[in-house]
């Protein structure tokens, strides 16, 4: 089931949009508005209750209620930096070495003393090879 959110424009106009009635808040026009389920009303015709709505004005973020416009948008906002915070800085570091060094697993099973050598012999041979002494 979905909610209906009215939103009364500085023109005059009424805006509606539909949104998961789950979420605790909605982006529209680059605002941010909260969803208050103290806010939420049913949508009555004919003594029959079709779905639920919302009313914000635009450019404030807090609904209109039943006791009128109460600004809660500042303890919302508070709690949506925390937990953003929390999920950003709780997925651990962006570059896992773990994972790299996985690639190159098979190469500490190898003995190293062979693989020095063969990166001297190659670099001898790029370096002369780029000096004119192979020919």
């Amino acid at each position: 089931m979905s909610l209906r959110g009215l939103v009364l424009m500085k023109n005059r106009k009424a805006k509606f949009k539909k949104f998961n009635p789950r979420h605790t808040h909605i982006k529209w026009k680059g605002g941010l508005y909260v969803v208050d389920p103290e806010c939420v009303a049913p949508i009555d015709e004919n003594d029959i209750v079709t779905g639920s709505e919302i009313i914000w004005f635009e450019g404030n973020p807090s609904p209109i209620g039943p006791e009128g416009i109460e600004d809660k948008s500042g303890d919302f906002l508070g709690e949506l930096v925390v937990k953003n915070t929390l999920d950003q800085t709780s997925v651990g570091p962006r570059l896992d070495i773990g994972q790299f060094m996985d690639l190159f697993s098979n190469i500490g099973k190898m003995n190293w003393v062979y693989i020095l050598m063969a990166g001297a012999i190659i670099y001898g041979l790029i370096v002369g090879w780029l000096e004119g002494g192979i020919t």
